[in-house]
């Protein structure tokens, strides 16, 4: 990327856009930087990069060291190559890169497209492995230190800490490297740290954690020898810039409530009375300072702003500074509208392989989870004899190579295999299914290799789904007892080659003659909720973020157990009177350090967002 050298074109003057072209390349609209303020740049780069999970903070940032958000800057190199653009993409400047250097010249959209897929490919490690932050979460600013090093060059100029002796700054932090600017930039223009308040980056780094080479002079790569970082909660932030439309979040104190997407506009419309639960009516937008004060630098503002309703049912608009996230909600107007809300979340860009069960019954779906984390694709709904529409458009969306069906054709019937085939007649099909739920699920943990075993009662919901995050992120196949609590024959000669059995529910539901001569351990309470505690107290799994589903129906649940697998979360249950959650559970709760909640339905099934912010302001 850009290395400091000559600007070759004038800027041009940034003005609100009329009269877009057409790219005849693309079939999409042209974003020339000429045609555009600075407002919709700011919405190109959050869109885009949103799209690719990477924090509209760090994207817009980086575009601000590249190129002062100035699509027109060209910096040609020294070795042939030239930066070109708001991203500086660099490519060698020769007649065969004559057409994508005019792309990148003339489409802005384009150019940021290319520079965020080279940021996103360093982050992945497409073109080296980095060392990683905490556990590397996309949605952490701070994990993406070493991807931004990276996007410039790792080299030895880039070092977070002067490791030459000769230098009378050795052993101290490289605050001129390009990464540093960058990230005071992101604490800056979108976290509003007072400058004389900021802070790099508290990682502690020693010379010891990178090398140079001392065998070819003219190597000047940066080396790590630390490939991992550990920092506090609190020198971690979360974008606050990807929230969407009816995303659930609670305010910072204080928070300011403003009639338009400017702190130019005062007094506030309103002022939070501490810390308040707001439901965001609109994704991010961009700020309209430069609309009351002409002088502003708007290529420094990169907040984002979001709509909000206030109690008197008034429009306001809330800065993403002022937000925390707290709960996101995962919900449609069906249980197969939620799987499918549940699926475009986990899977935003398609799945190879998708896991589809009936929508009205409970045990193949759940005895599927695992299966479906070990695929990595979603877990759908669809009717016995039908394919829903929703169901249908989304496993298009998808993208899938293979679906997997659980249960026989008495389950889900082979008029929904024609209609899957509709959509992609060269689509594999697989069915894993028996003469009942507890064939299926046998049949199921052959897919799985593991020397644990998850024993749950097959007649009712809760235990399987309060275990089948655990069971899926381990996996560890899911068996079902019978009515009565009891194994079948074939179920018992299956589980018995197990080297350990965990139980879920009492010997009501899991009899003690079932699990004669296991080796098992049982986790129950009293009711399905102290279960679920006694499961999510003992069987640990990530500590930031928590699912809850209903605990009186099963269906939109039942997709989520994967997603909350893919993201290392344990999934609580709430009551059905006032829908709201236990003591045991609050406790339990209140003893962890989630941050991050998502709630499997709507609030007509599940409503303990007040709940859940006691749970925060009580720590």
């Amino acid at each position: 990327m850009k290395k400091g050298l000559i600007r070759l074109v004038i800027a041009f003057l940034l003005i609100a856009g009329v009269g877009n072209g057409l790219s005849f390349a693309t079939g999409e609209m042209t974003v020339n930087a000429e045609e555009f303020s600075y407002n919709e740049i700011s919405d190109i780069l959050t869109e885009e990069a949103t799209k690719r999970e990477i924090p509209p903070e760090v994207a817009k940032a980086v575009a601000l060291k590249e190129s002062d958000w100035d699509q027109s800057a060209m910096n040609k190199e020294t070795n042939g190559r030239i930066g070109i653009g708001i991203m500086q993409v660099t490519i060698k400047d020769d007649a065969e890169n004559k057409s994508e250097k005019e792309r990148l010249q003339e489409d802005l959209r384009y150019n940021i497209q290319r520079g965020l897929d080279i940021l996103n490919d360093k982050f992945e490690g497409k073109a080296g492995k980095l060392p990683t932050i905490n556990n590397n979460d996309r949605d952490v600013i701070e994990s993406w230190y070493f991807a931004v090093l990276a996007y410039n060059s790792q080299t030895q100029v880039n070092s977070p800490i002067y490791r030459n002796k000769e230098d009378e700054k050795f052993g101290e932090r490289n605050l001129d490297a390009y990464q540093e600017k960058v990230f005071k930039s992101i604490y800056l223009y979108s976290l509003l740290v007072d400058v004389d308040e900021y802070e790099p980056i508290p990682f502690g780094f020693e010379v010891s954690d990178f090398e140079y080479s001392t065998e070819d002079t003219n190597d000047n790569k940066l080396y790590y020898e630390t490939t991992h970082y550990e920092l506090s909660e609190e020198a971690l932030h979360h974008s606050t810039q990807t929230f969407k439309e009816g995303n659930i979040v609670f305010t910072a104190e204080g928070a300011n409530f403003r009639k338009d997407r400017t702190t130019e506009i005062k007094p506030p419309l309103e002022t939070a009375d501490g810390r308040e639960v707001v439901t965001l009516q609109s994704g991010p937008l961009s700020d309209k300072s430069s609309d009351y004060n002409k002088d502003e630098e708007m290529y420094l503002n990169h907040l984002a702003w979001y709509e909000v309703k206030l109690k008197n049912g008034e429009k306001a608009y809330i800065a993403s500074t002022d937000l925390l996230p707290l709960i996101h909600r995962l919900s449609g107007s069906t249980r197969y509208e939620t799987s499918v809300a549940i699926s475009q979340e986990g899977w935003p860009n398609g799945a190879d392989t998708v896991v589809l069960a009936r929508g009205d019954a409970f045990p193949d779906a759940l005895a599927g989870t695992p299966l479906a984390y070990q695929e990595d694709g979603p877990l759908l709904l669809t009717k016995s004899s039908v394919l829903e529409k929703s169901t249908k458009d989304e496993l298009k969306r998808l993208n899938a190579n293979k679906v997997i069906i659980l249960g026989s054709e008495n389950a889900i019937s082979e008029n929904v295999v024609k209609e899957i085939k509709t959509i992609n007649k060269n689509i594999t099909i697989e069915r894993l299914g028996g003469e009942n739920r507890y064939d299926t699920a046998a049949i199921i943990s052959a897919k799985l290799s593991s020397d644990t075993a998850v024993l749950a009662y097959g007649h009712k919901f809760p235990d399987a789904l309060s275990i089948a995050p655990y069971a899926a992120k381990n996996g560890y196949p899911v068996f079902l007892t019978d009515s009565n609590g009891e194994l079948d024959n074939d179920t018992k000669a299956k589980i018995n080659s197990f080297d350990k059995v965990i139980v879920v529910g009492g010997s009501d539901v899991v009899s003690n003659n079932a699990v004669k001569g296991l080796d098992f351990k049982r986790y129950a309470g009293e009711d399905r909720y102290k279960t679920n505690v006694d499961i999510n107290r003992n069987l640990k799994m990530g500590n930031e973020r928590a699912y809850f589903a209903t605990g009186y129906n099963f269906p939109d649940a039942l997709s989520g157990a994967v997603v909350a697998a893919k993201n290392d979360a344990p999934l609580f249950l709430a009551q059905k009177p006032g829908r709201d959650l236990t003591d045991e559970t609050v406790t339990l709760l209140k003893e962890q350090s989630f941050d991050q909640f998502g709630l499997f339905g709507g609030k007509d099934v599940l409503d303990v967002e007040d709940d859940l912010l006691d749970v925060i302001l009580s720590r």
